[in-house]
């Protein structure tokens, strides 16, 4: 059996957070992203990331300093992309 997993992000709005005004919430989500990255990784899934503009900002503005220490150092994208061959589809509308 072969998986595919894709996961989509959006824009802010009144119903969606906004990552780069709300870097505690970007903080407390990042973690969840690691670990499903890891978990996809483990068992052979590929996974497609698409992100929209906002999610993307959030971690060029946050990446950085102690909160890389569980991806080796590189932001949450490039860990994804060079270490777990994640592809990532930025967007936006």
């Amino acid at each position: 059996m072969y998986l595919t997993i894709v996961s989509h992000n959006e824009e802010p709005s009144n119903r969606r957070p906004d990552y780069v005004r709300d870097v505690d919430f970007y903080r407390e989500n990042r973690p969840l992203l690691v670990r499903l990255v890891e978990m996809l990784s483990e068992h052979n899934a590929a996974y497609n990331f698409q992100s929209d503009w906002n999610f993307l900002q959030a971690v060029a503005q946050s990446d950085v300093g102690d909160t890389t220490s569980d991806t080796g150092g590189l932001n949450l994208l490039r860990w994804m992309a060079e270490t777990k061959g994640v592809a990532i589809d930025p967007h936006a509308h």
